[in-house]
């Protein structure tokens, strides 16, 4: 027994020469008590499902039974760098597009020029704009924020009341969570908080203003410091910054580019239409994001946590597996996406937490020591990697650690990107029932649109 632990746990901290070989490194090598403890949150969570929501389930079960039709893909790189291949669309107001390979590996990574019409850049800013864009900046105490009563005592029930037909639903609490409390919270997460804090005491679906007041100030200070501790996926990472729905949208430019993007990635339909929110950033001179990876997933004993996209209680890491990022905007200087550690061989955690990586990371700094830079172009598309594919599973597989990347500081000028990040978790399974869950929160929403 004691030599069948030892090979396992050798196994997991140094690959045997043939197993790596086999799986190129691409395939996810877990401790067993991480797989163990994947398997049993699905478990649970599933469990919970078939119990209190029926319908979610049977949306599951019809997409597992289609299991085999849902794989992961990632787009083949020219032979050499620098070339463009011709993409043609079908039923889509843009009809070609030209990708080209940037890099063909560590990290794997295309731009293609005029993805979106200048138009549709415009739109976009416009939108975040609407969306409070430049009134989103991260206060200095988040917590403290949320933790003050009288803050929130003091917001009127007209300021949930958007459409005024004196009904304040799950859609208008949550644009007013992301508005007051830099808290983007799902619609299960928001029916929690009306049920758990008494706002929605009828138990109705929605709060009315004779409800308004009834509300338990503590309960709902305790829920939302809890949100915004443990789940990253809510919080502002800068300054100027908000998120455009896609998913539930029916916005037809939205559309368009949504459609766009799964024409060129090829990826199921499923995971496009349920991916994260669009996430609009502006950066003023100055403005600038060292190295970072988009991607959480960490399957170390102590460190396993499950995916966000999930929506499982409690903490919880982004799994993405890819990143698409658009340009809004030309900048006169700077401002260049950089991947700082692009074409090393065989980084380790420690070198990413090593001193001399933590220098030239910082790209307010160092951004002219990058080997791997791409100028801010309007229009433009990039898009990268950030794991590989499990060969064993056809699904989400290792980090890629040479997706590192980040923004160069602005020297001159306005720059405007749009990140749309696609979610995969490591058990497709799971994937499956985030996607049912999904279904049932925009039609939760589409229900009371026309209530």
């Amino acid at each position: 027994m004691g030599i069948m632990i030892s090979i396992v746990i050798f196994l997991y901290i140094v690959p045997s020469k043939m197993y790596s070989r086999r799986l190129g490194y691409k395939g996810v090598i877990m401790h067993p008590e991480v797989e163990q403890r994947m398997a049993d949150d699905f478990a649970d969570h599933l469990k919970e499902t078939k119990e209190f929501h029926k319908d979610v389930y049977e949306t599951y079960r019809i997409l597992h039974n289609h299991t085999d039709k849902f794989k992961l893909k990632r787009l083949k790189p020219s032979k050499v760098v620098g070339e463009k291949r011709k993409i043609t669309l079908k039923n889509n107001r843009k009809k070609e597009l030209h990708l080209q390979t940037l890099s063909r590996k560590q990290p794997l990574l295309f731009q293609i020029d005029d993805f979106l019409f200048s138009d549709e850049c415009e739109y976009l800013k416009e939108l975040a704009m609407n969306s409070g864009l430049e009134k989103s900046e991260i206060l200095e105490d988040e917590l403290g924020a949320v933790s003050n009563y009288g803050i929130i005592g003091e917001i009127g029930f007209e300021e949930c009341d958007l459409d005024k037909d004196k009904k304040c639903n799950t859609s208008e609490l949550g644009l007013l969570f992301q508005k007051e409390y830099d808290a983007r919270l799902n619609q299960l997460v928001i029916f929690e908080i009306m049920k758990k804090t008494l706002w929605d005491f009828n138990l109705d679906g929605f709060i009315s203003p004779w409800e308004w007041n009834l509300k338990n100030l503590t309960t709902l200070v305790h829920i939302l410091q809890n949100q915004k501790q443990s789940n990253p996926m809510i919080r502002s990472r800068f300054s100027h910054q908000t998120w455009l729905q896609q998913t539930s949208s029916k916005d037809k430019i939205l559309k368009s580019i949504q459609d766009r993007l799964y024409q060129v990635t090829r990826l199921p339909k499923a995971i496009i239409q349920n991916n994260e929110d669009l996430q609009v950033v502006k950066y003023t001179p100055g403005g600038h994001y060292d190295c970072h990876m988009d991607t959480g997933a960490g399957f170390g004993k102590n460190s396993y946590l499950p995916c966000c996209h999930l929506k499982m209680d409690g903490e919880c890491n982004v799994c993405r597996f890819m990143t698409v990022l658009y340009y809004l905007s030309d900048v006169e200087q700077g401002g260049e996406t950089a991947f700082p550690i692009a074409g090393q061989k065989n980084i380790t955690r420690n070198d990413l937490n090593s001193k001399p990586f933590e220098h030239y990371c910082s790209l307010s700094a160092h951004c002219h020591k990058s080997k791997l830079k791409v100028q801010p172009k309007k229009g433009r598309a990039i898009i990268w990697y950030n794991h590989y594919i499990d060969p064993r599973t056809d699904w989400l597989g290792a980090m890629d650690r040479s997706s590192m990347h980040g923004g160069c500081a602005v020297h001159k000028g306005v720059k405007w990107i749009a990140n749309n990040w696609i979610d995969a978790a490591h058990l497709k399974k799971h994937d499956m029932l985030s996607w049912a869950i999904q279904e049932k929160e925009r039609k939760i929403q589409r229900d009371q649109k026309e209530t």
